[in-house]
């Protein structure tokens, strides 16, 4: 159970064999797959979100990084993937269909956030529904998410480093 104020439905929760295969790619040693969905603003942490994943690729963990959704940031989080020299490890396709972004999540072993305010988004319940765990700045909607079954640790809010942390040692204890 997610949470009651949270529609998700059947058809879009993942299957056991999706995740199977989800946990087989993970023991087989292939990048990360972390994604996010929602809008490239300043109060879903779209920049951090990006230094986050440059510091898990500087670190030289394998990841792939996909951010689906539009939004006044994505200009600037493509053109930063570029100085970066980050491109061939994120994706930034913008707004997707309802289908694809499902698909995201299902496939993706991490859902990374890095919301910047304290809210209650529907995308949290939508990545654990996909077998998406949350790594994200702690707050009590979250937290209060993942507390009854786990799912999910946290980062000091602003703190894009302790995200990279947490990232990378679920990499190494895979």
């Amino acid at each position: 159970k997610i949470s009651s104020n949270i529609p998700i439905y059947e058809e879009n929760r993942i299957t056991d064999a999706q995740l199977q295969s989800k946990l087989d790619g993970l023991v087989q040693g292939r990048p990360l797959k972390l994604c996010y969905v929602g809008r490239a603003i300043d109060m879903k942490g779209a920049m951090d979100w990006m230094k986050t994943v440059h510091e898990l690729i500087k670190r030289g963990v394998g990841i792939r990084a996909t951010w689906l959704g539009d939004g006044s940031l994505l200009a600037d989080m493509r053109a930063m993937a570029k100085t970066l020299g980050i491109t061939e490890y994120v994706s930034l396709p913008g707004f997707v269909s309802e289908q694809v972004k499902m698909e995201t999540l299902k496939d993706s072993e991490v859902f990374l956030f890095c919301h910047m305010t304290r809210e209650a988004p529907r995308c949290l319940g939508e990545a654990l529904a996909c077998g998406c765990p949350l790594i994200g700045y702690g707050s009590a909607y979250p937290k209060d998410l993942v507390a009854q079954y786990g799912g999910g640790e946290f980062a000091t809010l602003g703190n894009w480093k302790e995200l990279a942390d947490i990232v990378q040692d679920l990499d190494k204890n895979r």
